[in-house]
C-alpha cells in the first residue's frame, strides 16, 4: 500500500516536518521536494545527477538573505564555474561550524564517498544521523553515464536506516533489484497538473523539420530554442546546416557531458546557471534532468527508434520539459517523431528495407543470466582459493576480463563490487525499460499519442514534408579523435626514424584511437622492412578517404594485415593456412575465396591477432563476402575473369612473398634497440 499526499502547487503546503523514508514519487516536477528536504530540521545529504543542480542549490541558498543561515548547504563535487571542489579538511570544518545546526551536503553521486567518509572521520556525527535523499533517481536509473556511480551510492544507502533514506521521482520506474522493491512508497499529487501542449509530427525528415521549425520560431520570436537531441553524429548535421543558412556560430551552444566536449570545440558549453547559455541550444542525456532554468524557451525533442541513444521515453520527455520553473514557461513543444516502420519493398533484386529489430527481455531472463555469470566466477575461485597463482591474482585477472568481454557486448547485467561481481539491477531495468519503451511507443502496432497523453501532455498532431536533402558527404560523422591522430601522423613525415620511433614510444602510453601500444610496438618493427615515413604515409591513407576520416576501421585493419602478412615468415600459422587453402593457378568463385579466408581467419587466429570483433571476418554471405575477398587480396595476387551469365572467378597467381629485411645501417635505431640483438629485433604483433 502507498500513501498519497493531495497538494496544490508544493510540498510545503503539507502538514508534515520532514519527507518521509522509501520511494516518494511526485505527479509533476518542481513541487519543491528537495528543497523542502533542505530546509527540514535534521541533518541531510541530497544526491543530484549533475553538478549543476547541486552548485547551483547552494549558491542560490547563500544568495537568497531570507534563507535559515542555521542550515546553509554545503556542495560536494568537482568544481563548476565559481563553485570549487571541497577538500576533506573543508568538509571537517563544515561539520564542526557550530553555526550550521543542521549538516546539509549536496553532492554527485560519484562524490558521495567523500561525504559519507567525512562523516565517519568527525566526531559527534554519524551516518544515521543523516536523512539520504537521492533525488531523479529515474533519470540516473536509464543513463549509462549515470548509472555505475548511483549504483555505488546504493551500497551506502542500504545502510542508513530505513526512516532516514529515500529516493525521489516524477517518472518511476519498475525495480528489479529485491530490496527496493520492500521500499515504502509515498505519492505527491497535484490537486491540477501543470499542462503541457505540445506538437506532435511522425516523419522521417527529422532533420529537415527541426530546421525549419528553428527558423520559423526565429522569424516571430527572440526567445532561446532547445533542441533535444541524443546524437553527437546528428548534431554535427544539424549545427552545419544551421550555419549554412546564415544563423551565426556564436549563436549555438552544445551542452553534452566533458566525454564528448572535444567533438565541439566551437560549441560546448556547461550550464552554470538557471538559463541556457546561446539562443539555440543542442543538449544531450547528459541535461535531460536535475537542473531548473528560469526563463522562457522553445522546446524541439527529437525522439526516434533509429538508435537506442535517440529513443525517448514519454517519460524523459516530460521530465525535460519539467526544466521549466514556475513563473516561466515552455512557449512551445515541439516533437519530431520517428517510429519503427514496416519493411520497405525495392526494386528487385534489391532485399527490402529494413528497420532494426530490439529482441525481447524479461527481468527473470536478465537476472538469470546475471546469476549465471556470477556462478561462473564462483566455480573459477573453487578452483583458485588462495587467489594467488605464480605470484598473479588469477581471480581478479579473470573477474576484469570476463566483466570487460560483457561490457563489450552491452551485457552490463554484472559488476564488480569490493572485488566481488554482483547483479547489476540498475542495468536490467534500463534494459527492460528500453524495450517496454520500444513496444508501447515506437513499435509499428504502437500508440505514441495515447502514451504521451497519459504522461499528462496535451497533444495535437502536425505534419511536415520537404524536398531538401543531405548533400554527399555531409552526413559523414567527422570523428575528431581519428582526426587528431591523423594530423599527428602527418606532423611526424618530416621527421627521422630515430624521432618517429620516439615519438610512438611516448603515444604507446596516452589513449589514442586504433593505435593501441601493441599495435604501435608493431608499427615501429616494421622499419627493419619499410622506411617509416612510407609506413605512416599508409597508414594514414588506410584512414582517410578523400581527405575525410572514415567512419570506421575496416580498412586500417586490412592494412594492418597486409602488414603482418608481408612481415611474417614461413613458419607463420597465417603462411601456413594461406599457402594450404591457396594453390597457385586454381579456380575459384567468389564464394570459394570468401569461404577459404574465413577458414584461414579461423585456423590462424587472426581475428585474436589483431583485435578485431567485426562480425564481418567470420560470415560469408553478402556485403560480408566481398569485403573477406577483399581481405585475401592482402595475401595472394588473384586475377579476376568475368562468367558468362554474370559472376566472377578468380585464379590464384601466387601467395605474395616474405618482405626482404631493410640493411641496418638504413634502419634508424634508438640507442635502447642499437643495444638488442638481431634476433630480438621481431614482428611483436604476432
Amino acid at each position: 500500500m502507498s500513501e498519497i499526499y493531495y497538494v496544490k502547487q508544493y510540498i510545503s503546503e503539507l502538514d508534515i516536518k520532514v519527507l518521509p523514508g522509501g520511494m516518494l514519487v511526485k505527479s509533476d516536477t518542481g513541487m519543491g521536494a528537495t528543497h523542502f528536504e533542505l530546509v527540514s530540521p535534521r541533518h541531510s545529504i541530497v544526491v543530484e545527477p549533475i553538478r549543476v543542480t547541486a552548485a547551483s542549490k547552494v549558491q542560490s541558498a547563500k544568495s537568497d538573505k531570507s534563507y535559515l543561515q542555521d542550515r546553509i548547504p554545503f556542495y560536494v563535487g568537482s568544481a563548476i564555474g565559481e563553485t570549487p571542489s571541497p577538500t576533506a579538511n573543508e568538509i571537517s570544518q563544515y561539520l564542526s561550524d557550530k553555526n550550521k545546526v543542521y549538516k546539509k551536503f549536496i553532492c554527485v553521486a560519484d562524490s558521495l564517498h567523500k561525504v559519507m567518509e567525512g562523516i565517519a572521520a568527525s566526531e559527534g556525527f554519524s551516518a544515521a544521523q543523516f536523512f539520504m535523499l537521492i533525488d531523479e533517481v529515474d533519470s540516473i536509473q536509464m543513463d549509462s553515464s549515470f548509472r555505475r556511480k548511483i549504483e555505488d551510492c546504493l551500497d551506502y544507502y542500504a545502510k542508513q536506516p530505513s526512516d532516514m533514506r529515500a529516493m525521489l521521482t516524477a517518472t518511476p520506474l519498475e525495480f528489479s533489484n529485491p530490496f527496493l522493491k520492500d521500499e515504502p512508497i509515498t505519492r505527491f499529487q497535484m490537486n491540477k497538473s501543470i499542462p503541457m501542449p505540445t506538437t506532435f509530427v511522425n516523419t522521417g525528415l527529422w532533420w529537415q523539420c527541426i530546421i525549419s521549425r528553428i527558423h520559423e520560431i526565429r522569424e516571430t520570436d527572440s526567445d532561446k530554442i532547445v533542441v533535444v537531441l541524443n546524437s553527437i553524429h546528428y548534431i554535427t548535421i544539424l549545427i552545419q546546416r544551421i550555419i549554412n543558412s546564415g544563423i551565426d556560430t556564436e549563436d549555438i551552444a552544445v551542452l553534452c557531458s566533458a566525454q564528448s566536449q572535444e567533438y565541439f570545440p566551437d560549441h560546448f558549453e556547461e550550464l552554470n546557471d538557471t538559463v541556457f547559455p546561446k539562443k539555440i541550444n543542442f543538449i544531450t542525456s547528459a541535461y535531460f534532468s536535475g537542473y531548473d532554468i528560469k526563463e522562457n524557451y522553445h522546446l524541439i525533442c527529437y525522439a526516434s527508434f533509429l538508435s537506442d541513444s535517440t529513443m525517448l521515453s514519454p517519460a524523459q520527455i516530460k521530465q525535460i520539459y519539467g526544466r521549466c520553473r514556475k513563473p516561466f514557461s515552455v512557449l512551445s513543444h515541439l516533437i519530431v517523431f520517428r517510429p519503427r516502420f514496416p519493411d520497405r519493398p525495392q526494386t528487385p533484386p534489391k532485399k527490402p528495407k529494413k528497420d532494426r529489430e530490439i529482441k525481447f527481455v524479461s527481468t527473470q531472463g536478465l537476472i538469470d543470466e546475471a546469476t549465471a555469470v556470477i556462478n561462473i566466477e564462483k566455480c573459477f575461485k573453487l578452483n583458485y582459493p588462495k587467489n594467488q597463482v605464480g605470484g598473479l591474482d588469477i581471480l581478479n585477472n579473470f573477474r576484469a576480463i570476463l566483466v570487460d568481454a560483457l561490457n563489450d557486448k552491452n551485457l552490463n547485467s554484472v559488476r564488480i563490487n569490493k572485488e566481488k561481481m554482483v547483479i547489476s539491477y540498475f542495468f536490467i531495468d534500463s534494459k527492460v525499460e528500453n524495450y517496454n519503451v520500444y513496444l508501447t511507443f515506437y513499435a509499428i502496432n504502437a500508440d505514441p499519442v495515447a502514451r504521451l497523453t497519459e504522461a499528462g501532455m496535451t497533444v495535437t498532431v502536425d505534419r511536415f514534408y520537404s524536398e531538401e536533402k543531405l548533400q554527399p558527404g555531409e552526413s559523414t560523422f567527422v570523428n575528431i579523435k581519428k582526426s587528431k591522430l591523423i594530423e599527428k601522423l602527418k606532423s611526424l613525415l618530416q621527421s627521422t626514424e630515430i624521432e618517429i620511433t620516439e615519438e610512438f614510444e611516448k603515444m604507446g602510453k596516452s589513449n589514442y584511437p586504433l593505435l593501441s601500444k601493441r599495435i604501435l610496438s608493431f608499427i615501429i618493427q616494421l622499419k627493419y622492412y619499410f622506411p617509416l615515413v612510407d609506413v605512416i604515409k599508409e597508414a594514414i591513407e588506410s584512414m582517410t578517404k578523400d581527405g575525410m576520416p572514415r567512419r570506421d576501421n575496416r580498412a586500417f585493419n586490412n592494412w594492418l594485415v597486409k602488414k603482418y602478412f608481408q612481415t611474417a615468415d614461413v613458419n607463420t600459422p597465417l603462411r601456413i593456412f594461406v599457402n594450404h587453402f591457396f594453390k597457385q593457378g586454381e579456380m575459384l568463385t567468389s564464394e570459394e575465396v570468401a569461404s577459404r579466408m574465413k577458414d584461414c581467419i579461423i585456423h590462424a587466429q587472426l581475428k585474436t591477432l589483431i583485435g578485431v570483433t567485426s562480425k564481418t571476418l567470420i560470415t560469408t554471405d553478402g556485403k560480408n563476402g566481398k569485403e573477406l575477398v577483399t581481405l585475401a587480396g592482402n595475401f595472394i595476387e588473384l586475377k579476376r575473369h568475368r562468367k558468362q551469365g554474370g559472376g566472377s572467378l578468380f585464379r590464384v597467381i601466387e601467395v605474395f612473398s616474405v618482405m626482404p629485411k631493410r640493411p641496418l645501417s638504413e634502419v634508424g635505431r634508438t640507442i635502447y634497440e642499437l643495444f638488442l640483438s638481431n634476433d630480438e629485433n621481431k614482428i611483436a604483433f604476432g
